[in-house]
């Protein structure tokens, strides 16, 4: 995923509310009804700055410590549930609800959005907590949850009122000033989006995160070098915890052509992250440095180490990553008919303790390769059927920017297929701009249409995108080919893949 959608996911559990005063605040609580025992509050609000700052190993301990002093704690228990992996939970979230009941109105819309975050559903999450927030509207977290909600659905003008609102209310709280820069990096303001950044970390000095969202400031202007030093900055102020910053150096590493270098800092970080999900999540990357790096070998051993790995310690959307992944090299290849096997026999069935949110991901990721599987080998007819199923998939969400992607760039495709350029382009310029490799598949398209200059120019608007996301350094790279020039290298690729 792209800079953006990184912090969006990191934040993603950042969406509910400590409504009593943390120490040192300006703000007061227009409602303190939390109902937890005064000895778990501390604790509780300490893990929400924890994970305001995407400190979320430390948010899922201090969580934990929450409700082991009170297990009553609902609002606790969604948090915690939000934040663990698999079975368990899934299980804490769906207690959280059938407890939430008896809570207070914003309590109880708190764990309603919880939970449908962790269903995946995040337009509801969003409209539940501008319910939240319209009891208590002067309440910093409720805002900055709403702004959080905005930036998940990539909504960046929304979020920048209520982000706004948040750095007025506390502003010396600097997790406000985070995401107010990210809306405006979202927006392409970068002078705001760098002074924000700087506001926070002169809030917040000791703060990683604060040097982290700088460098991604830095990073989307063209900073490199810049950014390079402030991702740096955080891992040292932290001590090398902060380790998430460890993907933001090799970004620039490999931005930079040094693939050796981006690997090392992606190794350095996996030995720092203390959860085994984030660890096997970093294999991932080093797959994709490998498929960027054009060692396709290399990328398909480190895919069967994270399956292994993660079949083994019975992580389940783990393994399944890992067979997406093999699917989505496979087509970048040009090996579409064995692409079109491995979606084809994968299918969210097949991994029983996902929740719902999980589903839906591997789902509607499964049909877009089949999809594009069947587009690129000419099966349009049978294309055009697996679109209508995965238009069916997201009937219900009509503003999720996945479905809506997926949907535009499988459209695409198939006009390709036809024959019908500027269908297809019309198509692909509908993606999101921080869909990579639909914005690759709009200039092959441009080509088709006999405009190689307007081709061109989407390429170096890609490569001067400089996402902080592994699938972007393979387009990054492919970006500087011509369409001429990929075909024979695919089928070089292909040769050497196995």
């Amino acid at each position: 995923m792209n800079t953006l959608a990184r912090v969006v996911a990191l934040c993603a559990v950042c969406s509910s509310v400590s409504l009593a005063a943390v120490p040192g605040s300006t703000v007061k609580a227009e409602d303190s009804s939390l109902s937890c025992l005064p000895a778990a509050k501390p604790f509780f609000n300490r893990a929400w700055e924890a994970l305001s700052n995407v400190h979320l190993d430390e948010a899922r301990e201090l969580f934990s410590q929450t409700v082991a002093v009170d297990p009553g704690c609902t609002l606790a228990w969604a948090h915690l549930g939000a934040v663990t992996p698999g079975a368990n939970g899934r299980r804490m979230v769906d207690d959280a609800v059938a407890n939430s009941a008896a809570l207070g109105e914003v309590e109880r819309l708190q764990v309603l959005a919880l939970a449908a975050q962790h269903r995946g559903d995040q337009e509801q999450a969003l409209s539940l907590m501008r319910s939240a927030l319209s009891y208590a509207p002067r309440s910093y977290e409720l805002n900055f949850a709403v702004a959080q909600r905005a930036g998940v659905l990539r909504l960046w003008e929304a979020m920048v009122a209520p982000a706004q609102r948040a750095t007025e209310l506390a502003p010396e709280r600097g997790s406000g000033w985070n995401l107010l820069g990210y809306a405006h990096v979202g927006l392409k303001h970068h002078q705001e989006a760098v002074a924000a950044f700087r506001r926070y970390a002169e809030v917040a000095p000791m703060e990683p995160n604060a040097h982290d969202s700088l460098g991604d400031a830095l990073l989307a202007n063209n900073q490199l070098d810049e950014a390079r030093a402030a991702y740096q900055r955080a891992l040292d102020s932290s001590g090398g915890s902060f380790w998430a910053s460890g993907h933001g150096v090799a970004t620039v590493c490999a931005l930079q052509g040094d693939w050796f270098c981006a690997r090392a800092a992606i190794e350095k970080a996996r030995r720092s992250a203390p959860e085994l999900d984030d660890r096997l999540r970093l294999m991932e990357w080093t797959a994709w440095s490998y498929l960027a790096d054009a060692q396709p070998g290399e990328a398909y051993r480190a895919l069967d180490e994270l399956e292994q790995d993660a079949r083994r310690m019975g992580l389940e959307a783990r393994v399944a990553d890992a067979r997406l992944l093999r699917g989505r090299f496979l087509l970048s290849q040009g090996r579409y008919r064995d692409a079109l096997t491995k979606f084809i026999v994968l299918g969210p069935q097949k991994f029983p303790t996902l929740n719902d949110g999980q589903r839906l991901i591997i789902e509607a990721q499964r049909l877009h390769g089949i999809v594009e599987a069947q587009a690129r080998l000419g099966n349009v007819s049978d294309a055009e059927k697996t679109l209508t199923s995965l238009r069916t998939l997201f009937e219900a969400r009509p503003r999720d920017v996945m479905g809506l992607d997926a949907m535009a760039h499988a459209r695409g495709l198939i006009a390709l297929q036809r024959k019908d350029p500027a269908r297809a382009i019309s198509a692909f310029m509908q993606c999101s701009e921080g869909y990579d490799a639909c914005r690759l598949n709009l200039a092959e398209a441009q080509e088709a249409a006999g405009d190689p200059a307007e081709a061109a120019r989407t390429r170096t608007l890609i490569r001067a995108a400089n996402h902080r996301d592994p699938e972007y350094w393979w387009v990054h790279e492919r970006a500087s080919i011509s369409r001429k020039d990929a075909e024979p290298r695919a089928m070089e690729e292909d040769r050497s893949a196995w």
